[in-house]
Formats: C-alpha cells, sequence, structure tokens
C-alpha cells in the first residue's frame, strides 16, 4: 500500500488520529485554558510553517504579519512527533488533559498529526484553547471529506476530546459590546474575514454547533449578530436550517440576530467575498460592506414570529 511523504499509510494515520473503532479507553479530564493556552504556545514555537502553506495562506489575502501574529503553523511527520513531545515534557510541560495529545501503545507521548497546517483557536482573551487541522488536500481521501479535523485525542490512552471550540477574532480597538460581531464557520475563515472587514467575527467549527455558538455569545454579552455561513446556504436545506436554527437560538437569548447574503460570483465563503471587493484599504469602508452584505430580513421575521417577538 503506498505511503505518503510523512512515512505512513493515510488508513494507518487517520487509525492513529482517533478513527479507530478499538477498546474505549478513559480519557484525562481537560486542562484548564491556562494550561492548554501555554502548552500550545509551547508547541508551536517548536514547530514552522512550509514555504507551501505560507503561500497557501498568502493566496488567502493573509499578510505575512496576519501570519506570524496568529501563528499558523505546519504538522510534522508521526515519528517527529514523539521527540517533540519528549522536548516539551524536558522543559517541565505536562501534556496530560492537553486535547490532541496521548500516549501511543508503547507508553510514549505523540499527538496527532495529518498533513496539513495548523489553525489556533482562540477566546476573548487570545488564549489558545485548540486548533483544527487544515489537511493538504492530496491527503483527504475523498474530496467530499472534511478539510479541516479538530486537534483532539478522544478515545485515546491519557488522551481527551476537544470539544467544539469556538473561535474569536477581534480587531484591534474594537469590542464586542460596541459592534455587531459576525458568526461565519471556522477560525480561518473568522481571521481573514475580521482583517478586511474591521469587525469582530466568531468562527464557529460546523454550521451545525447553533446552540453552543448561541450560547457562546451569550456569556461574552453581545448584543448584535450577522450570520455569514457561506453562500451555499441558499441551495443547502441543511445548512439553511442551521442558519435558521443559530438565528432564532441568537434572538432566543436576546440577541439580536440576522443573516446576511451576497453575490455568490464574489466567493462561496465570506473570506473569498471580502477579498474579492478589497479595493486597497483596509479594513474595507462600511458604505461598501453595506452595499454588498445584504441582510435576509425574511429570514428575522419568520423567527420572530416563531418566538412571538414584535
Amino acid at each position: 500500500m503506498a505511503k505518503d511523504f510523512y512515512g505512513h499509510n493515510y488508513e494507518e494515520v487517520l487509525r492513529r488520529a482517533g478513527h479507530y473503532t478499538g477498546p474505549v479507553i478513559e480519557e484525562s479530564p481537560v486542562a484548564s485554558i491556562e494550561e492548554r493556552d501555554t502548552v500550545y504556545r509551547e508547541f508551536l514555537k517548536r514547530l514552522v510553517l512550509s514555504p507551501r502553506h505560507r503561500e497557501n495562506l498568502l493566496k488567502r489575502g493573509l499578510d505575512e504579519d496576519a501570519i506570524e501574529f496568529r501563528q499558523y503553523k505546519s504538522t510534522v511527520g508521526w515519528e517527529s512527533s514523539r521527540g517533540l513531545c519528549v522536548s516539551l515534557l524536558k522543559d517541565g510541560y505536562n501534556l496530560k488533559g492537553i486535547p490532541g495529545f496521548f500516549k501511543d501503545r508503547y507508553g510514549n507521548w505523540v499527538f496527532m498529526t495529518l498533513p496539513g497546517f495548523l489553525i489556533s483557536s482562540q477566546d476573548i482573551e487570545g488564549r489558545i484553547q485548540g486548533f483544527q487541522i487544515r489537511v493538504d488536500d492530496q491527503y483527504r481521501k475523498k474530496k467530499e471529506s472534511g478539510k479541516y479535523l479538530s486537534f483532539s485525542s478522544a478515545g485515546k490512552d491519557d488522551g481527551c476530546s476537544s470539544g467544539s471550540l469556538i473561535h474569536v477574532a477581534v480587531p484591534q480597538g474594537k469590542s464586542l459590546q460596541d459592534s455587531t460581531v459576525w458568526v461565519t464557520e471556522g477560525p480561518l475563515k473568522a481571521d481573514i474575514a475580521s482583517i478586511y472587514t474591521g469587525v469582530p467575527f466568531l468562527g464557529v467549527p460546523g454550521v451545525s454547533i447553533y446552540k453552543q455558538a448561541a450560547e457562546y455569545a451569550a456569556q461574552l454579552n453581545i448584543n448584535h449578530t450577522a450570520v455569514a455561513y457561506d453562500m451555499d446556504v441558499r441551495k443547502n436545506p441543511h445548512v439553511a436550517k442551521a442558519e435558521k436554527s443559530l438565528v432564532q437560538e441568537l434572538w432566543s437569548k436576546g440577541i439580536k440576530a440576522v443573516p446576511v447574503s451576497w453575490n455568490e460570483t464574489l466567493g462561496k465563503g465570506i473570506d473569498d467575498a471580502v477579498i474579492n471587493i478589497y479595493n486597497g484599504e483596509i479594513p474595507i469602508p462600511k458604505d461598501v460592506l453595506n452595499k454588498i452584505f445584504l441582510p435576509q430580513h425574511d429570514v428575522v421575521l419568520e423567527v420572530k414570529m416563531r418566538l412571538r417577538i414584535k
């Protein structure tokens, strides 16, 4: 069977990463956000961003400063994970309870790895909660399989689940309470869109995470939101239902929410759309954004009628 450039069969990599139906192993409790942030930042210091992945991020519209600030890093091969963990442990970092890290069959600390690059999910204070891996296209078994996978060690010896992490991207000088906070799918889209629009974004790990997203928005005392899911929302009943459910959950918590649409020729995702309307000025002027991103008041009206909100 063919091996990938990490020297392992892709199926074996997936098996080791958690796609394995073996005996159930008791997981470790998840470490505090302070512990996770500390370990993850030291972890990132030991990684680099490959030229190929850097070029990918630049093509997406990020500049060198943004890439450095968000600390996107390329993953390493499976065999390198053990040595990197030894380095962390030697320097006094406890890996137990850190999602993504676990003990292999020989009792050695390793971490989940797949070919791609890491995208951090940060909380309102900028602390790293966990990661997504943007899997390289050539290593996805099928084109319809997920591009983004959670950096998790659920079901592994001394491992733990990352949970459904919601990323917060806030431009400098902006407040979640004083701004309309936009919601989109994924931390990378949120990072890009936040830079170009100059408004705060929440990046949810999937459109079905609407209850957690609304609860998190309420915890952050957000008052107004705009929901910017990919434009297949107007064609895909599953995504449309998830969008409406999120809007309803937000309104039920007293958060004014409206979904927005744009001409799909600008791009399927909001990250593509803002890149295509960018005219050299960052943030893009508000009057330009208002002409491009149109509120879908019919969805809001339906939700308010259902909730009996005037």
